[in-house]
């Protein structure tokens, strides 16, 4: 008893001091976490490249500027978009304290007192840009790391190549860590993939609603529904509520606008959160809403806004794992939604 007791407290305090070096080291942990994922995605677009005759060096350097490419287009939109926004932000506020004006005094009409400070201070443009501004900065900040995570990222993929072959140098072919490592891998590189053509679709589908609809900023509304879609269920919701609001703001008989707004996104996120991707995926790689929630919480308190977004592939990956495993398929369990 007493050296179960004395096991369970060792583990206790492993994790929190991992936490602790984890929240003290984001600066290179970031990066690390970054290129493991990008590994994993990278591994059909190599694929494509070893197809015609490209060497694994050559094939694995063509398809990290591919994706850095694509990722610094993706940035540079993303803050362009922010920064339109930021600026915009003035007359959006006078507006939205015009409608906040009228519905207190709705209230105040029928009797109801209601202490609008908050509100106020709230939606002020101080605070907004506060808001932009740590988004801006964070995502800068992977982007100042884009020539660490792309060696980075480049050793890894030269190094997984190799790892099955070292494997069965060092145990027998077929050994279980050999086939669990292999298993994990493909879950994880599946899950990604996946993940990323449904977020992709998800923001091309909202972009186009938005600009059809003749919303302000469509591009950066499809731009936060691709990112933000990588948290299921509260990512979606999140990514819902800027444009609803933009359209309460933006039109002098907003609700026909509001309304079918809000039909198109409902619409696409059930169809793409519902049908195609359960679909495309299966539930095998399902969470717990509770823990998708807490994962977010937590990660965005360790690392910001990129930690809130990486969240749940982490979550599904230590699932994976766990699954692995006879001993933590009961963790595993737990996991699931």
């Amino acid at each position: 008893m007493k050296k179960d007791r004395a096991t369970t407290a060792l583990v206790i305090i492993a994790v929190i001091l991992g936490m602790a070096v984890l929240k003290v080291t984001q600066a290179i942990a970031v990066p690390i976490i970054l290129s493991f994922f990008l590994t994993f995605l990278l591994y059909p677009l190599i694929r494509f490249f070893k197809r015609r005759k490209a060497s694994l060096t050559l094939a694995s350097v063509l398809s990290l500027l591919t994706v850095l490419l694509g990722a610094g287009v993706l940035v540079t939109l993303l803050m362009m978009s922010l920064r339109t926004l930021e600026i915009a932000l003035p007359s959006y506020t006078k507006r939205i304290q015009l409608h906040l004006d009228s519905m207190l005094g709705w209230f105040a009409a029928q009797g109801v007192s209601i202490n609008s400070d908050f509100i106020q201070s709230s939606i002020s443009p101080g605070a907004v840009a506060k808001i932009l501004g740590s988004w801006m900065v964070s995502f800068l900040s992977v982007l100042s790391n884009l020539l660490l995570i792309f060696f980075m990222t480049l050793f890894m993929l030269l190094e997984g190549a190799r790892f099955e072959e070292k494997a069965e140098e060092a145990f027998a072919e077929g050994h279980e860590l050999t086939s669990a490592v292999s298993g994990i891998t493909t879950q994880i590189q599946r899950y990604l993939g996946w993940k990323t053509a449904i977020s992709f679709t998800t923001g091309f589908l909202v972009w186009l609603l938005c600009a059809l609809t003749g919303i302000d900023f469509a591009l950066l509304w499809g731009l936060l529904a691709f990112l933000l879609n990588y948290i299921p269920s509260v990512g979606s919701i999140l990514a819902s509520i800027p444009p609803i609001i933009i359209t309460l703001v933006q039109f002098d008989n907003p609700l026909p606008y509001t309304l079918g707004l809000g039909a198109g996104l409902l619409a696409i996120q059930v169809t793409m959160g519902n049908i195609v991707e359960p679909r495309l995926m299966g539930r095998s790689l399902n969470l717990s809403p509770l823990v998708i929630f807490i994962s977010m919480i937590f990660w965005g308190w360790m690392w910001g806004a990129i930690g809130m977004l990486i969240s749940v592939p982490l979550m599904v990956s230590l699932k994976v794992v766990l699954v692995h495993f006879e001993g933590t398929r009961g963790l595993a369990k737990m996991l699931e939604g």
